[in-house]
C-alpha cells in the first residue's frame, strides 16, 4: 500500500459501510406492526424498503462487510508499516462512523409503523450532531495530511533552489 492508495481505500470504506450497516441491523418494524401487517392493515414507512430477495440480500451485505473489513485492514497495515500517514486513521474512523450512523438511519426511515414514526424524529433531530461529532477526527487527520503535503512541497522546492 502506497500513499495513493489511502484515498481510493477510504471512498471504498465510505460505500460499502452504511451498506453493511443496514445489512448487520435488523428491519426496525415493532412487533404490533407486524402484526398488524400479518392481517392485512398496510403499514405507514417513512421511505419504503428496498429489497432484492433474500439470497441478493445477504451476498450484497456480506460483500459490504468484507470490503470494510479489508478497507480497514489495508489501512492498517499501511500505518504499521509507515506507508501511510496515521492521519488516515483518523479519517476512516470518521468516513466508518458517518457511514454507521446513515446506515442506521436508513433502517429507521425504512421501519414500518401506524401512524408517526418516531425515531425518524430524533434521528433528524440528532443528524447534525451525530454527523458533526463523527467528523472531527476526519477533518483533524485532513489537517494533519494537508500540512505534511505543505511540507513535502516546500522540502522540494528548497532542495531545488539550493545552490
Amino acid at each position: 500500500m502506497d500513499r495513493c492508495s489511502a484515498p481510493f481505500t477510504t471512498l471504498l470504506l465510505a460505500a460499502a459501510t452504511p451498506v453493511a450497516a443496514v445489512w448487520l441491523i435488523p428491519d426496525q418494524t415493532d412487533d404490533v406492526s407486524r402484526q398488524l401487517a400479518a392481517q392485512g392493515v398496510e403499514l405507514d414507512y417513512g421511505i419504503e424498503p428496498v429489497s432484492f430477495g433474500p439470497v441478493t440480500d445477504t451476498v450484497i451485505g456480506v460483500g459490504a462487510c468484507a470490503v470494510v473489513v479489508a478497507c480497514l485492514a489495508l489501512l492498517a497495515y499501511g500505518t504499521a508499516c509507515r506507508k501511510i500517514a496515521r492521519a488516515w486513521l483518523g479519517v476512516a474512523g470518521s468516513v466508518l462512523a458517518i457511514g454507521f450512523f446513515l446506515g442506521f438511519s436508513w433502517r429507521l426511515w425504512t421501519a414500518g409503523g401506524i401512524g408517526a414514526n418516531i425515531g425518524v424524529g430524533l434521528v433528524m433531530l440528532m443528524s447534525p450532531v451525530c454527523i458533526g461529532l463523527s467528523s472531527l477526527p476526519g477533518i483533524y487527520g485532513a489537517v494533519l495530511l494537508r500540512r505534511a503535503h505543505k511540507q513535502r512541497l516546500l522540502s522540494v522546492f528548497q532542495q531545488g533552489t539550493a545552490p
